[in-house]
């Protein structure tokens, strides 16, 4: 199983647990209003309305794989716009105030989006990142088999990029 296959599978467990988590959850009703008069006990409204999950995500594809899943059981919000890059993300006022209103925090962690751990210093929304479980290879130099060559070239004209490549300048010119 490829690394793509497996942090997927993992991806997709995460977010199909927390969407279990929180259509699982029991409305409780909220409390009756009631007047206490000296003959009559009058209970005005009893209602049972549901408050909603407030659910932030830090990009894209967590955001919309959660509001697939909860639907209209909560409020999913993103945090950063679409194609911004997490890496080079600032925080707005805006954002701050929409992070500290949620319930549940979705992140990728792997310190992609440390930045959210700032904006919930004072919350106390859960942060539950998909990086969970998933253990990072560690990068390796695809041409670390290579000898030094000592000084010389001896390719001898081969040329290993791909021909159909219209970067590479002399097929761009050939094609």
């Amino acid at each position: 199983m490829t690394h793509f296959t497996k942090t997927l599978k993992y991806f997709t467990l995460v977010v199909l647990l927390a969407g279990l988590a929180i259509a699982c959850q029991q409305s409780a009703p909220v409390a009756s209003e009631t007047q206490v008069s000296e003959q009559t006990t009058t209970v005005s409204e009893s209602a049972t309305q549901t408050e909603k999950l407030n659910i932030s995500a830090t990009i894209f594809p967590v955001y919309d794989i959660a509001r697939q899943i909860v639907g209209d059981k909560g409020n999913v919000t993103l945090v950063m716009d679409p194609g911004e890059s997490p890496h080079t993300y600032e925080t707005t006022p805006s954002d701050m105030i929409e992070v500290s209103e949620a319930d549940l925090i979705l992140a990728i962690g792997n310190e992609l989006d440390h930045w959210i751990e700032n904006m919930v210093e004072d919350t106390s929304a859960e942060i539950v990142t998909v990086d969970a479980n998933i253990a990072l290879r560690p990068y390796e130099d695809e041409h670390d088999d290579h000898d030094d060559h000592d000084g010389h070239d001896d390719h001898d004209g081969h040329d290993d990029h791909d021909k159909h490549d219209d970067h590479n300048a002399r097929n761009a010119l050939l094609h």
